[in-house]
Formats: C-alpha cells, structure tokens, sequence
C-alpha cells in the first residue's frame, strides 16, 4: 500500500480517536473513528479514513474485527510518543516508522531506492543527484515518504541520507555487495576513527596553545569529553587563557574533513549549545585530513558560530546545519603555534 507522510499525520489523529472511543474492552466502532476523525480537518485536507485505518493496520498499530478497531500493543507505545497530542509526528514516531516500517517491512523497496544512491565522502553520507538522475516513477512516494520522515534530505535537486542512520543505510547499501559483517564494521570505523583523530589533534593543539601563553596547569586540563558524555554539543573542555581563575571557559566541537572546503553537518543539539555558551563555544574545522598524514592539516577556529557564522559569509542549510564557505580557503587571521600546529581565527 503507498501513502505519504500527511497519512501518517492522519495515523495519529485516527489513534487518539480510537483511544478515546473505545469501550471497557478496548474496542471501538470503526464508523465513530471515522466520523469523528472526519469531523476535525487539518490544513484543509480531507481524508478517506477507511483507508488511513487500513495504513494504521498496515503499519500493525490497529487491530480490526469486523466493524471495530483496537489499538495493538505497538499502536499504544506510538502514541506514547506523542503525549502532548501533536497532528504531525513526533521525532521518535518517526524514527519509529522508519525503523519498524520503512527499513522493516519495506526493506526490500527501500533497498530498491538505496542502490541507486553513491557514496559521497565529502558529506559523509550517500547522495543522488535526482535531476541528471531521476527517482524511477514507481519509487516516487516511497522517497517522499522517506523526505517526510527525515530519512532523507533534500538540497536543491541532491538527496541526502540523514547522517543519524547514514550507519544503518551503510549495512543496507552494503549488504547488497557480500561484504562481510567484520569488512562492514571496518568500514564505518574508519569514520569514526577520523572524527577521533581530529579530536586528539585539536586537544594536543590546545595543550600546545595555552603552553605557548604560560598556562601550564590550564593545558594539563584539557578535556576531550566527547569519550564519555556524546550529547553534550561539544567535544573539548579548554580554557581561553585570559584570566587567572581556572575555570572552563572554551568549549570546543571538532569537525574533521578531509575537504579543503569549510564545509561540515551541525547537529541541532551542538546548534543550541553554541547559542547557549555564545563568545565561550567554538568550532575547529580541522580541513584537509589526511590519516596517512595526519600532522598535514589546515585548521579554522570559529568563535560563537551560532551568532557569527552568517555574517563571516557562511550559509547554513537546515538539514541538520550544513554550514559551508564558497572559498577553499579563508582568509582570516593566521596564528602559528610551532610546525604543524597553524590556524586561522575567525
């Protein structure tokens, strides 16, 4: 059955009615869902809901005897993902299709789309240009239910897959091609291996920093958090350098490319913890990353990017944030802390 992503806002309309129709057996008449669903209209839509229950019993949220309905056992734990009532899903609502559905029982289509993406090592992640290249006619709606769910991203005519399941989409992709589950985890630990090599890249050119500025205890303190706290929207405790109290007052998220471009995904949790810390958050963009040379870097320090980063002549796309300089270079002030160890301030 195809459907689009404003069925599956319906789905949630058509849940709550349910559950606050049904009887002491957990029932409901199917012709009261129906109307009272068909009595609320959001964004002038109208919906054929005897088709929106056939979804709901597709997707293995309603159980339907006869003329009545009953939510499932995965029906109510969708809608606990909703406690405020929202008509538009919830994040974990979507991750929840994708994960149950799309890359569930649509394995197989989603498969059918996935192949014809390609590996794109600039983004980090697997694209298709879609004007050079159409989307074949009969995968259209699954691809726009994918755009819906923020499975996929869409920049002007490139698809993107969302970097969170980039992991998942990888195993996917690459399960068509023998890859063993070892060569596979080889795979996407050389990612993560690159993002870790340029955290400990920034921390030793922090250290080497604050030494060059007479802060010895602050550069034995140098933190890379991001070992054991990953959603605090940074990756590096550091200090500034300027005052006499030690106390943190640099908190540093890395990006590592092997692009010269500065050109790096922003999640929207590091977005709000630079809105948060201001003057106090940094971005490094460590650019040019190469693991066979990884002392042969370019890197660019950025302070408050949320506030800055437009005005230095960046663009921001809110896929997550793609943040990106047209320049390969910039020219901001360079400062050089020994060999191998330069940046450039903005």
């Amino acid at each position: 059955m195809q459907f689009g992503i404003h069925d599956l806002f319906e789905t949630n309309k058509l849940l709550f009615a349910i559950a606050d129709l049904a009887t002491t057996s957990g029932t409901a008449s199917s012709n009261s869902v129906e109307q009272l669903c068909s009595s609320n209209v959001y964004g002038g839509r109208k919906h054929n809901h005897a088709k929106v229950i056939e979804i709901t019993s597709t997707l293995g949220f309603v159980a339907r005897s006869r003329s009545r309905v009953a939510l499932t056992p995965q029906g109510k734990i969708f809608l606990s993902h909703n406690p405020q009532r929202f008509y538009e899903l919830t994040w974990a609502q979507k991750n929840s299709v994708i994960k149950s559905f799309v890359l569930g029982k649509l394995r197989a289509q989603s498969e059918s789309v996935f192949k014809l993406f390609i590996e794109d090592e600039l983004l980090d992640t697997w694209t298709r240009e879609i004007i050079d290249r159409p989307i074949p006619l009969s995968l259209n709606w699954l691809v726009s239910l994918m755009l819906g769910l923020e499975l996929l991203r869409k920049e002007k005519s490139l698809l993107s897959v969302n970097k969170e399941y980039v992991p998942e989409i990888t195993r996917l992709i690459k399960a068509r091609t023998g890859l063993s589950p070892q060569e596979l985890e080889k795979i996407l630990g050389a990612r993560r291996n690159q993002g870790e090599m340029g955290e400990k890249i920034v921390e030793a050119f922090e250290r080497k920093r604050l030494l060059s500025l007479g802060k010895v205890a602050e550069a034995d303190l140098v933190n890379r958090i991001s070992e054991i706290d990953t959603g605090a929207g940074f990756d590096i405790k550091s200090f500034d350098g300027k005052q006499s109290l030690i106390d943190y007052d640099r908190f540093i998220e890395v990006k590592t490319s092997i692009d010269t471009r500065v050109r790096f995904f922003w999640s929207k949790n590091e977005y709000e913890t630079a809105q948060a810390y201001g003057d106090r958050y940094w971005i490094y963009y460590c650019g040019g990353f190469d693991q066979k040379e990884p002392d042969n870097f370019s890197l660019v320090m950025i302070q408050n990017p949320a506030k800055r980063l437009e005005d230095l002549g960046f663009t921001l796309t809110p896929s997550e944030y793609l943040v990106q300089f047209t320049e390969s270079y910039l020219g901001g002030k360079s400062v050089t802390f020994g060999e191998n160890l330069r940046a450039t301030l903005l």
